[in-house]
């Protein structure tokens, strides 16, 4: 990569924390071109230099955030899951994740993003975070003999069921708590596994 090319990724690379900046502490409604370039200490015809639309800008940080969230698991669980227990354990931190920044939960949930077609997002990295977790528990003790493509579905099941009550919980309809919310996983994960 040349030195030109490694100072455009530093620009976009702070674009896209200060994007995240924002989305965690106001939430994605809170971005505009305009908020991010100041931010960030450039002007905004520059960032359109970098992303040539807002969404663009967003895809990029969606994918980054991504990281944070797989990094946050990993510091999280020290020990790869091989039972029902540990999966449930692994699932507590992704939830306790969101609890503490549910404008992320939000941006990833609610907040309607297309992948930019055309674009430098395109050649961006894609994190597939459900691959990653699969990969997480790659040590799981696979005594009843599950395939692992069962396993990648139930981790898939926990997963979709965690953000159902994630989504409760933020709407504020219905009092789940954090102790309700770790039950509910102990239950899924000890019928799945």
């Amino acid at each position: 990569m040349n030195s030109k090319n490694i100072k455009s990724e530093r620009v976009k690379r702070i674009f896209a924390d200060t994007a995240k900046q924002i989305i965690t502490t106001e939430g994605v409604e809170a971005v505009t071109v305009r908020d991010v370039a100041i931010r960030a200490s450039y002007s905004f015809p520059t960032l359109y230099n970098h992303f040539k639309s807002l969404d663009e800008l967003l895809w990029y940080t969606r994918n980054l955030m991504m990281l944070d969230i797989a990094d946050y698991l990993k510091s999280n669980v020290k020990v790869p899951p091989v039972d029902a227990r540990g999966i449930a354990e692994l699932f507590r931190s992704y939830v306790d994740f969101y609890l503490e920044y549910p404008n992320c939960f939000k941006f990833f949930y609610f907040y309607q993003l297309d992948k930019p077609q055309g674009s430098s997002a395109e050649n961006e990295f894609d994190y597939d975070f459900e691959k990653n977790i699969g990969g997480i528990v790659s040590n799981f003790n696979n005594k009843d003999g599950i395939t692992d493509e069962k396993i990648i579905t139930s981790l898939k099941a926990v997963m979709y069921s965690v953000h159902g009550m994630l989504m409760l919980h933020l709407s504020d309809n219905y009092n789940l708590d954090r102790a309700e919310l770790y039950s509910f996983l102990d239950d899924i994960t000890e019928l799945l596994f």
